[in-house]
């Protein structure tokens, strides 16, 4: 799990630096950063609703991996909330809720050092 943890966080990474300006600059705005908010909840929503919530840690794969990874960078965009577009995706790729909070947790820990790197 670990090898995965540290692919999820490459997409973070390398969006983080192409997209370093406009996240900084008009992404700032209250507007969006509430109609993400708000977006990215019925998102989460519609994952529990149609995710089919049986795949475990054992079942993760390294596509898997990077599609979490690339959801994380999601958060990016102010206003979005790193572990809960983890988890969002995990649920949406069927995992457990356990499982993808399992998942999600540790990523966005590892992340903190992309973060704070920029």
């Amino acid at each position: 799990m670990g090898w995965y943890i540290g692919l999820g966080t490459i997409p973070l990474a390398v969006l983080g630096l192409v997209f370093q300006g406009p996240i900084e600059g008009p992404a700032r705005d209250l507007w969006l950063n509430a109609t993400v908010l708000i977006v990215f909840g019925l998102v989460l929503l519609l994952a529990e609703q149609v995710g089919r919530q049986r795949a475990t840690l054992g079942d993760l794969t390294m596509r898997d991996g990077l599609v979490i990874g690339g959801l994380q960078a999601l958060a990016l965009v102010p206003g979005a909330s790193r572990s809960g577009s983890t988890v969002t995706g995990g649920l949406f790729l069927g995992f457990t809720r356990e499982a993808a909070a399992r998942y999600s947790f540790p990523l966005t820990l590892l992340s903190l050092g992309v973060i704070t790197a920029q």
